[in-house]
């Protein structure tokens, strides 16, 4: 048996943060600010995680704030045929 070692498909705060490269504060006010493009979905409970894809992406694409980056981008499907919720 082969160990695999799994990377998450999504991630909170400190989890984005780590990813970016950045603090929580200075990940806070970018992300108030609209200078973080993709949104938290919101899960059942009323956790927010990010879209570890979409990070990538994000940055790939040069780290457009997020107006640019939502208005360039559909919304993400879920498994259910629906919209998933993002979060305000």
């Amino acid at each position: 048996m082969t160990s695999e070692i799994l990377e998450p498909l999504l991630v909170d705060i400190r989890g984005a943060c780590r990813l970016l490269g950045m603090g929580r504060s200075a990940f806070y006010a970018a992300l108030s600010a609209g200078a973080i493009g993709p949104r938290p979905v919101q899960l059942n409970g009323g956790k927010q995680k990010f879209v570890v894809d979409e990070l990538r992406q994000w940055t790939q694409a040069g780290c457009p704030p997020r107006a640019v980056w939502l208005s360039a981008r559909p919304l993400p499907q879920t498994g259910w045929g629906g919209r998933a919720k993002l979060a305000q």
